[in-house]
């Protein structure tokens, strides 16, 4: 982990440059103590924001973020107590879907422009916290960056029973996660994808095989995923006529969360460039050191 800023969450929002580097991942980790009577939750917290060289590649609200940091990766950090400490963790990934799916980094090059934007809300600011820092990371990798992961957030409210179809809120998509603030009132969800209706089932069914698939193993999530790229392959992420039909029994909020893929051929070159330099600076090191038999080795398997 490479430490990149810390912020206060007295300061409602703060607009961080990211360094330049290659990441897996961005880690956010937030320590600090409660308001006298006060607990802080997610839902107290508002909307993340980043975006390179001008295009926003995520916003959405932090809750989400964690959600769905807790559903792809395990345990994402959480605990407040009343009038006492809180501790947050959660991360934006550089790959979509699950471990080992769709790798890939991020590539920030020293003439990009990157910016992250935390916006931490007037309830948290002004009523819940007490004093708190919140501390961001970069994860180290290297490697190519064959896309910037989307996280975009959406919603659809519904003030009692009733459908609605809805466009997807970007293209390039690998799914879309839909989570209810009341589950009683979701009944069921279609997903149409290039004309041909691709999911149709009750949202109880749907909330089961999402956990079930993304491998919870404790403390289920209300949630109803999607996915479009069932196969593994990159071209299955280009897509341009996606519509989603919610149908509620019964007044209900649907949070969206559309994650999908941002192709920029420019960072991909870049990308490949700099890491067939680190190949060919290790081999020099390795052939210096006598060493040519562990490069030829590697190079067979």
């Amino acid at each position: 982990m490479e430490f990149i800023k810390s912020v206060s969450m007295l300061t409602q929002r703060h607009a961080i440059e990211l360094k330049s580097g290659q990441f897996s991942a961005f880690f956010l980790h937030m320590i600090g103590v409660n308001n006298a009577g006060e607990t802080l939750t997610l839902a107290n917290f508002a909307n993340l924001r980043i975006n390179r060289n001008g295009q926003d590649f995520v916003n959405c609200d932090m809750e989400l973020l964690h959600q769905y940091a807790d559903l792809k990766k395990g345990l994402a950090e959480f605990d407040s107590t009343v009038a006492l400490a809180f501790t947050v963790g959660f991360e934006i990934p550089a790959s979509i879907g699950r471990k080992g799916e769709f790798p890939n980094i991020i590539q920030i090059s020293d003439d990009d422009r990157c910016f992250m934007h935390i916006d931490f809300g007037t309830t948290t600011v002004d009523t819940v916290v007490l004093s708190g820092d919140c501390q961001i990371y970069g994860i180290p990798a290297s490697g190519v960056e064959k896309y910037l992961p989307q996280l975009i957030q959406d919603q659809i409210v519904f003030g009692g029973a009733g459908s609605e179809k809805k466009k997807a809120a970007i293209s390039n998509l690998h799914s879309i996660l839909a989570f209810p603030d009341t589950a009683a009132n979701f009944a069921k969800l279609q997903i149409e994808k290039d004309g041909q209706i691709i999911q149709d089932a009750d949202y109880p069914a749907i909330a089961s095989y999402t956990n079930l698939n993304n491998e919870k193993e404790a403390t289920a999530l209300v949630v109803a995923e999607t996915l479009l790229a069932k196969g593994l392959r990159h071209d299955e992420l280009f897509t341009e006529d996606v519509y989603i039909y919610p149908t509620v029994s019964g007044a209900v909020t649907l949070n969206l969360l559309f994650v999908g893929a941002l192709f920029d051929n420019k960072a991909t070159l870049n990308s490949k460039a700099r890491l067939m330099q680190d190949i060919q600076r290790n081999k020099s090191k390795k052939i210096v050191a006598g060493k040519m038999g562990e490069i030829e080795a590697i190079e067979l398997t």
